[in-house]
């Protein structure tokens, strides 16, 4: 397989989720939580100086939380080829180039989805750990598969501290997020795709 340097792009830069509040067919659901006194207490005071509800209060606190989260903002979705060849990972190793199709929302159409190719970092019966570290040249024109979505893959991360949040958050100084071959995903081995090159002819 073809390899090329390392993508150094940064990726996933966090996103405003406050403004996205839900939309009309999001139902509400009632939530249970365990707080302190104090938490509670503070909670209670900004609703009435702010003239919120306390549940608007947690809401936007939340969606701040998520906004700043890379487990969350990393997330991706594979997509499973649904017809044709499957890639056979029997005889991969740690050296062995494969590749994925994902997309960031699970509502997002096949066309927001694009390839990328990684390392397998460990095999685990019918699991594959994979280290993503360049998008490929390829075609996006095979829709063969177009499809199945896995569920929210949630990343790890190499070198990279997620839990690093000293910096005060604000327009200028986000969260710093990782470098894509700092992340790795654990999937099923069916969302693996052989790619189709780009012609030089086109």
């Amino acid at each position: 397989m073809s390899s090329q340097a390392t993508n150094t792009e940064k990726v996933s830069p966090p996103v405003d989720y406050v403004a996205n509040q839900g939309g009309p067919d999001d139902e509400a659901k009632a939530q249970k939580f365990i707080l302190t006194d104090s938490l509670s207490e503070d909670i209670g005071w900004l609703s009435e100086a702010e003239n919120l509800s306390k549940t608007d209060i947690v809401k936007r606190a939340l969606h701040h939380y998520f906004s700043r989260s890379q487990h969350w903002n990393n997330k991706r979705y594979f997509l499973e080829k649904a017809s044709g060849s499957k890639v056979d990972i029997s005889k991969a190793t740690t050296h062995t180039e494969v590749n994925v199709r994902w997309c960031n929302e699970k509502t997002d159409p096949v066309s927001k989805s694009i390839f990328v190719a990684c390392h397998i970092l460990d095999i685990d019966g019918d699991d594959v750990l994979i280290n993503p570290f360049y998008y490929p040249s390829v075609s996006m024109s095979d829709d063969a598969a177009l499809i199945q979505k896995s569920e929210a893959i949630v990343p790890g991360f190499i070198d990279f501290d997620p839990y690093n949040l000293l910096n005060p958050y604000n327009f200028y100084n986000p969260p710093k997020p990782p470098y894509l071959n700092q992340l790795t995903y654990k999937i099923n081995s069916k969302y693996l795709w052989p790619i189709t090159p780009i012609s030089n002819d086109l």
